[in-house]
């Protein structure tokens, strides 16, 4: 007992956290946050359909506003709303399918990179999600101080617009792994014609008609409250699958890509 010594060792168990790859993840968001804010001028343009959207809204709503709806006038009025919306937020989306093309000559000193180069698609994300929800946000705020629309029905539309946002980004920065143009921009420093853009575009078109369908329909079905939780979680349901598709071709297709 007395040659036992009193001390116990203790084996510290660490957790095993990839700091170079957050730290990675930090520098090219920082990047890509200051070259935004550094174009102003250009950020400004790619969201001048969001900035358009408050007016569009206030004559729409004021219009149909005059008219005596019954309930199902009010349930079109919701679809159009959310149509509209929809339209000019996707259109906005542009940017996200000409994000890792925009690189240009610059993506082979990027994969050259000993770090997880990858991460740059995450942060351009970010980056795209983070000033759209801004500019979504000022817009349907406006929309609120013309008291065309009520606060609670903004707070659902900001939502389901909101999931339905990211869930396009998505779907646009995919199309530009799928079909990048490095060495188009790098020749040429831009493409007039992006197939990838006309794509985005569509497919904003198709999920701005199809969201503004199902929410006519899930409004009638169902009371505002129930219809609102039923469209989020569809909404949402939407957003896993592309996150899950991009993720997908994010991790299969970007060690290929070449300029």
């Amino acid at each position: 007992m007395a040659c036992q010594s009193g001390e116990r060792a203790r084996i510290k168990v660490h957790k095993r956290r990839s700091l170079k790859a957050r730290r990675t993840y930090r520098a090219f968001l920082q990047k890509e946050f200051t070259l935004s804010f550094r174009k102003f001028g250009q950020l400004i343009s790619e969201y001048t359909l969001i900035a358009l959207l408050p007016f569009f809204l206030y004559l729409v709503n004021g219009i149909v506003g005059a008219l005596i709806l019954n309930g199902y006038g009010r349930i079109i009025v919701i679809g159009m709303n959310m149509v509209l919306s929809l339209l000019f937020i996707t259109a906005s989306n542009q940017s996200a399918a000409t994000a890792l093309s925009k690189e240009g000559g610059e993506f082979v000193l990027l994969k050259t990179s000993p770090a997880k180069t990858h991460l740059i698609c995450w942060a351009k994300l970010t980056t795209n999600v983070v000033i759209s929800t801004i500019f979504i946000a000022l817009s349907l705020g406006v929309v609120g101080l013309f008291g065309v629309i009520a606060p609670i029905t903004l707070l659902q539309m900001f939502v389901i617009c909101f999931i339905c946002n990211i869930a396009h980004i998505l779907w646009s920065m995919q199309l530009d792994i799928k079909n990048p143009l490095m060495h188009e921009y790098a020749m040429v420093g831009e493409v007039s014609d992006n197939k990838n853009v006309g794509r985005s575009i569509l497919y904003g078109f198709l999920l701005a008609f199809i969201i503004g369908l199902i929410s006519a329909v899930v409004y009638f079905i169902y009371p505002d409250t129930k219809a609102f939780i039923v469209m989020s979680i569809l909404s949402f349901v939407f957003l896993l699958i592309r996150a899950y598709l991009f993720n997908l071709n994010l991790r299969c297709l970007f060690s290929d890509l070449e300029l």
